[in-house]
């Protein structure tokens, strides 16, 4: 069963917050925490388009099909 929890995310870079719900307990498992933002609310935060910190491109195949992902290390 998939549950929503409200949260309150703070770029360390910018020190924009927006406050959210999230889904969690998806099925899914990854060996670090992740936190999959959609491009508009990495905008709000200021991490996009401009990125001021490290990152990784990778592609992923989804139930939607192949999308590249934008990863901040750490």
């Amino acid at each position: 069963m998939a549950v929503r929890v409200r949260l309150r995310v703070r770029s360390r870079s910018t020190e924009r917050e927006l406050k959210t719900s999230a889904l969690v307990n998806y099925g899914f498992e990854t060996f670090k925490l992740q936190l999959l933002v959609p491009v508009r609310f990495a905008m709000v935060l200021g991490l996009w388009p401009h990125i001021l910190r490290d990152y990784a491109i990778r592609d992923c195949m989804t139930t939607g099909g192949l999308t590249r992902m934008y990863v901040l290390i750490d």
